[in-house]
């Protein structure tokens, strides 16, 4: 999904997000500087940026392989099959105000925050939660939680 913002006073729908995969978890905040900043979880491949992932997700899709290949133990997590090894990351962004005072997001502007880990956060399967990242009342930092993972996953 998307983020969609509506006008108070009324009007129509105005997209903030057009991330070409879809957003798990959202967070928005003031940064330190007044200007107003969004957290979001995506799964991405580890060492991809989103628009690769896309491309690489189009490309599996395409290939019509329906063959996988397992490098790594942690196969079934919950009820989540890890076939392609995206892992769910936290990624950072400033937002701009419009001049009709509407929030929106250049794509190319979001940071991935775990970049090259294979690990989740939030975490996937039963439990999950937006709790497992906030940031400080300041808006200078980002916590995270996440669970560490072996090369094997064991």
């Amino acid at each position: 999904g998307q983020l969609w913002q509506i006008p108070l006073n009324g009007g129509e729908a105005w997209q903030i997000t057009k991330v070409p995969i879809d957003i798990d978890y959202y967070r928005l905040f003031n940064g330190s500087d007044n200007q107003p900043w969004i957290v979001v979880a995506l799964d991405v491949y580890p060492n991809l940026s989103i628009n690769e992932t896309k491309d690489k997700d189009i490309q599996i899709k395409s290939s019509g392989s329906s063959g996988v290949v397992y490098g790594k133990l942690m196969i079934r997590h919950w009820d989540n099959w890890g076939t392609y090894s995206k892992r769910r990351h936290i990624f950072i962004g400033a937002l701009e105000i419009t001049s009709e005072g509407l929030l929106t997001l250049d794509n190319s502007k979001l940071y991935d925050t775990m970049f090259g880990l294979e690990s989740d956060c939030p975490s996937k399967g039963p439990g999950q939660s937006d709790e497992e990242f906030n940031i400080s009342s300041d808006g200078k930092y980002l916590a995270i939680a996440k669970r560490r993972t072996n090369d094997d996953n064991t």
